[in-house]
């Protein structure tokens, strides 16, 4: 979980195998990847994931 939507914003925190998250919203990345602000349900900690890094995402979402 990152601060912003790239691999170059800060790390808040990581996400397991099996933890759920709840989905606020997405985005496009400036890496052209989508990612997606969440709340991780395990830690409480909200940051934004890229999509590869998450299942079972729908495929419309909120614009961030």
């Amino acid at each position: 979980m990152r601060t912003g939507p790239s691999t170059t914003c800060t790390v808040l925190g990581l996400g397991y195998a099996g933890q759920s998250a709840t989905l606020r919203c997405g985005a496009v990345g400036d890496d052209g990847w989508g990612w997606y602000y969440v709340r991780n349900n395990s830690t409480g900690v909200t940051g934004f994931v890229r999509s590869d890094g998450l299942t079972g995402v729908p495929t419309s979402t909120l614009a961030c």
